[in-house]
């Protein structure tokens, strides 16, 4: 079942599937359009997936216009929306085969998938991550072993380039999942790219490539997420550091506070605190504490804590 608001009022209530089926993701290609990955799953425990489909919806009519069944095995790692078109990222949930398809849905409904291909080094694990160019159809999976596979979202052809990475920073870092985002026609900002065999990357951290020349500069080797907005690019880890595309540091703030993520939400950023090595109790979400600032000036709005047993998401409804 999916339901739409408006504020918080509820406007529209869609059946997108039977009883054993649940929405795994709605990705906003417009304003007023969005597409929903349906999957059926495994009876009576849901625990596998069955089949899966692509539902698109007119979310101003509150109609379905199309429903494509498409087979895909793989984990869900990425995905993004770029003129009408959905592109997944999906890998091997095992992080050990070399498998990694990037599935692409087109306006009318139309699924297609293209093969990547992993490069045969060394890496013990192997992870993906997805950014959408927002400008042209055309999207980059950052692959383990710092390999970029762009792909063309119209004719689905890809191209590999090998990021190379300037000499600077050279401490170890913390294990840090592999994410990408795009910035701009030429930028990409990627998290754990630079990885070594059995899971430890040297460095790690965050990390800018440039993709005219797939140059890759560590912008921060220490932190272990990000955010990007209105050409600032947000550093989470000990505090929060704010660095221009250049490198340059605009500003820092909570000082060696740890801050487990950040996020951009309708032109603000939310630093949620803690999230260390410390044990929670199991089945319980605990307090959460948020700092609610500026993403190019710094200035702090607010501060506010979540109850505990109560989860948060953030979700951009301009973000489509």
């Amino acid at each position: 079942m999916l339901r739409l608001y408006e504020g918080v009022k509820l406007v529209r209530l869609l059946g997108l599937g039977g009883r054993d089926e649940q929405v795994r993701l709605i990705v906003w290609t417009a304003p007023d359009r969005l597409v929903a990955i349906v999957q059926r799953m495994s009876q009576p425990y849901a625990r596998y997936v069955r089949a899966r489909y692509a539902v698109g919806v007119d979310a101003a009519r509150g109609r379905v216009l199309f429903r494509t069944r498409f087979d895909q095995r793989l984990a869900l790692t990425g995905w993004g929306a770029s003129q009408g078109r959905v592109a997944l990222l999906y890998q091997s949930s095992s992080l050990l085969a070399r498998r990694s398809r990037l599935t692409v849905i087109s306006p009318d409904g139309t699924v297609r998938s293209a093969r990547l291909h992993f490069a045969k080094d060394r890496t013990l694990r192997l992870f993906a991550g997805l950014a959408v160019d927002l400008t042209a159809p055309k999207a980059y999976a950052v692959l383990s072993g710092g390999r970029v596979a762009v792909v063309d979202l119209r004719s689905l052809r890809v191209a590999y380039h090998v990021v190379r990475v300037l000499p600077g920073a050279t401490r170890r870092a913390p294990f840090v999942m592999m994410r990408a985002a795009w910035v701009n026609s030429r930028t990409l900002v990627v998290s754990g790219l630079f990885a070594s065999p059995y899971g430890v990357s040297h460095p790690a951290g965050i990390s800018l490539v440039d993709t005219r020349t797939w140059r890759g500069r560590v912008l921060d080797p220490q932190a272990t997420a990000f955010a990007v907005a209105r050409g600032t690019v947000l550093t989470a880890g000990k505090g929060v550091t704010a660095y221009r595309l250049d490198g340059s540091r605009r500003y820092h703030l909570l000082g060696s506070t740890r801050v487990s993520q950040v996020q951009i939400v309708q032109g603000r950023a939310y630093a949620w605190l803690g999230g260390g090595a410390r044990p929670v109790r199991l089945g319980v979400a605990p307090p959460a504490r948020v700092v609610i600032f500026g993403p190019v000036s710094g200035v702090v709005f607010g501060r506010a804590t979540v109850g505990p047993g109560i989860r948060v998401a953030l979700l951009d409804p301009n973000g489509y």
